[in-house]
């Protein structure tokens, strides 16, 4: 393969994976993993920015053409699945382990889980859920009380979506000095100091040494909000949340309309213009 080949080099393409990469079946269509092959093999760079952790993207990561560090813990943590290794990582101030107790006080039913350092997954409080999200993910939950003496990278707290607006109210009203986010309308994360996808990007693009201009993400949600907004190129799917859309360079296709596909197929344009122009 000549140098023509690999008209890809140097850029970027991350990309959220539930509700974004992955359909509703939590699958990636053969279409869209056509595409990334070709992307990659054609020298772009594609990795992936999500909340889950380690345990539950690698499931994915035999058919996937992965091959820069990925984003996992909403930006909480940079890591390399190839040579095993974390890039960079972050966790909670040992302060907000008090503030759990005073949650499951304030709102009974609610769900919690903690994600520890070592990988590990607490849940403190059960509902509906954590059950669904154990299953999606299929994540292994732990209920000792380990959880108290490890670091953690983030909390998780599981609700329907109105309910979960009352948390924010009470995490801003108690003055909880922390990013909250919602990644999906019925989770809350509560994440280190300054930890957002986009903050992990603007890591990640200084380690690959590339251009920032030839970066290009991807998103669904409000977790993605600073992603989009640091690339280059910040793009939302259809089914995305209308807050995420208005900050978008550019909106595409319905995740389960094969998103990535047409994203790689308007890099592909894009880029030959670039190209034809030189």
């Amino acid at each position: 393969m000549n140098s023509k080949d690999k008209i890809f080099e140097g850029i970027l393409l991350v990309t959220d994976m539930d509700g974004t990469l992955l359909n509703t079946s939590k699958q990636v269509s053969p279409e869209n993993l056509a595409a990334l092959k070709g992307f990659v093999d054609r020298g772009g760079l594609f990795t992936i920015a999500t909340g889950r952790i380690n345990a539950s993207v690698e499931p994915y990561l035999s058919c996937l053409p992965v091959n820069a560090p990925a984003i996992l813990y909403n930006g909480g943590l940079i890591y390399d699945f190839d040579k095993h290794h974390v890039l960079w990582a972050k966790t909670l101030p040992e302060w907000i382990k008090d503030t759990i107790p005073m949650i499951l006080e304030q709102f009974h039913g609610i769900g919690v889980e903690v994600y520890t350092e070592d990988g590990d997954v607490y849940v403190l409080s059960e509902n509906k859920f954590t059950d669904q999200h154990q299953i999606h993910d299929k994540l292994v939950f732990h209920q000792d009380s380990d959880y108290r003496f490890k670091p953690w990278r983030k909390i998780l707290c599981t609700w329907e979506p109105k309910k979960l607006e009352r948390l924010e109210v009470w995490l801003k009203k108690e003055n909880i000095s922390l990013p909250f986010v919602r990644s999906e309308p019925q989770f809350l994360e509560i994440l280190p100091e300054e930890v957002n996808k986009g903050t992990a990007l603007e890591i990640l693009i200084k380690y690959l040494k590339i251009s920032p201009t030839n970066v290009v993400a991807m998103g669904d949600n409000l977790n993605d909000m600073e992603m989009l907004q640091r690339a280059e190129v910040g793009i939302a799917v259809a089914n995305a949340n209308d807050d995420l859309k208005k900050v978008a360079l550019f909106n595409c296709t319905h995740h389960d309309n094969h998103a990535v596909r047409e994203v790689i197929h308007w890099i592909t344009q894009e880029w030959e213009k670039v190209l034809l122009s030189i």
